[in-house]
């Protein structure tokens, strides 16, 4: 492996507007962005998986959605900014693969995330 890291994750930057999955990004977001695409550009090797999560709030069917579209923005932020769609995947966890307990909201917020993982070199 190069000097880079096989998983870049963020939480709670992505944030969605109540009842409509409408994905509004922080602003915090978009460094982190910019970020992954000028390594993406820099690789034109790498190929990266975009996974979505939510935290344990919510029905599994909501937080299925929720997450799918958590990714699937990242994955069109990429593509309009020039990124070959070959290079990407998405999916979303919902809440199966929390990487903290739920025990209060601090901790749920933690769970609400975008991971990239390298799937090719």
């Amino acid at each position: 492996m190069r000097n880079h890291p096989r998983t870049l994750s963020w939480t709670n930057k992505i944030k969605t507007k109540p009842r409509t999955h409408n994905i509004v990004y922080l602003p915090s977001s978009e460094s982190i962005l910019t970020t992954l695409l000028n390594y993406l550009q820099g690789n034109s090797e790498i190929k990266i998986s975009i996974e979505g999560h939510t935290d344990d709030t919510g029905t599994e069917q909501y937080n299925d959605v929720l997450s799918l579209n958590r990714a699937k923005s990242v994955y069109n932020w990429l593509i309009d900014k020039g990124i070959d769609s070959s290079r990407l995947s998405f999916t979303g966890f919902g809440k199966s693969r929390p990487i903290f307990s739920e025990k209060d909201e601090d901790h749920r917020a933690l769970n609400r995330r975008v991971e990239v993982r390298i799937i090719k070199e």
